[in-house]
């Protein structure tokens, strides 16, 4: 089994303590107030969760070429625990960058800064930061998972095979390498290696529903829905997001996060609309996308706008003209401008 890193786990204080508290020689000269760093100054201020004291303290006996390699790695984690504090984007990101020119072979460092400049919007420093992490922790499952999915979500078309082989170690029973593996087959254009990939999923915590079926987290429960559609299955992934029940956000630290119930319960009905069409079933079509709000989330209103037009055509065939006006006027509710 893979070695887990500790994410957000910052060094103890009395690790740090043995860092800087290095014995004085004894023609040592006192430290004047105001003068030189005092490291015990500094220690002090980091116990106490100060970090900017304990930063100003350290700092200037850090730039020397030949400053104590525990001092350097104390001034880091200074900064690190700065950085997972209530900081502005910007400041956490300079932060974390700071730790890393003190600590450079240190993965977790690089992880948090992944992390950072990824809600920040900065997709290019987040992969750069997700590479080296990689590369520093290649056994480290979570630093593959989390650069598998930044590099689906990019854009690039030479990511599939990149991400596969990101993955390519990872155990096969995992339900969120298994939801990437799925999401890298559908962009290469292979549905059935995607319906295959979640078809592998053993949760951690095995629970069967009353078919008997393995039962996975909504968000696994959703994209096996959406490969059974890939391969021309309406019938089973409509069977299979029957038993998605109500979604729930979950999280823990290091993992990736479930998307937010409302996105989770939009996705899936916008799944099942889609669906009942492909079966041939306009008005199943029509009850469910009238059963619930049209997601709030940009891209799915785009896949609703999508989906009432294809919906409107139909009803038309079938000379249901008021039934398709309804439709077309919840694809200009999805999407007013197209």
């Amino acid at each position: 089994m893979a070695k887990k890193s500790r994410l957000r786990r910052p060094t103890s204080s009395k690790r740090v303590k043995k860092q800087v508290a290095a014995p004085q020689a004894r023609d040592a000269k006192p430290v004047a107030p105001g003068g030189a760093p005092d490291a015990t100054r500094g220690l002090a201020a980091f116990q106490q969760g100060r970090y900017d004291d304990a930063i100003r303290a350290w700092q200037p006996a850090t730039r020397s070429p030949d400053a104590p390699a525990a001092l350097c790695n104390a001034l880091a984690e200074a900064y690190f625990r700065r950085a997972l504090g209530p900081v502005q984007p910007a400041r956490r990101i300079a932060d974390l960058r700071q730790a890393i020119a003190l600590r450079p072979t240190h993965a977790v460092l690089y992880f948090h800064l992944a992390l950072a400049c990824q809600r920040d919007g900065q997709m290019r420093g987040a992969l750069a930061a997700y590479e080296e992490a990689h590369r520093l922790a290649p056994a480290d499952e979570r630093f593959a998972r989390h650069f598998a999915l930044a590099l689906v979500s990019s854009g690039d078309p030479t990511v599939p095979t990149r991400a596969q082989a990101l993955l390519a170690s990872a155990r096969t029973g995992d339900e969120t390498t298994a939801r990437l593996r799925a999401l890298s087959h559908l962009q290469e254009g292979e549905p059935g290696a995607a319906l295959g990939a979640m078809a592998a999923v053993r949760p951690a915590r095995p629970s069967r529903s009353a078919t008997g079926a393995t039962r996975l987290t909504p968000l696994g429960t959703l994209a096996r829905s959406l490969a059974q559609l890939a391969v021309n299955q309406p019938d089973e992934a409509l069977a299979t997001l029957a038993s998605m029940g109500r979604p729930r956000s979950r999280s823990s630290a290091g993992a990736i996060l479930e998307p937010s119930p409302p996105i989770l319960s939009g996705a899936a009905m916008l799944a099942t609309v889609a669906a009942h069409l492909r079966r041939g079933d306009p008005d199943a079509a029509s009850a469910a996308l009238m059963a619930q709000e049209i997601p709030a989330d940009p891209d799915l209103r785009r896949i609703a706008a999508h989906l009432c037009r294809h919906l409107a055509v139909e009803l038309q065939l079938e000379e249901r003209a008021e039934a398709a006006a309804d439709v077309l006027d919840r694809a200009l509710e999805a999407a007013p401008g197209h």
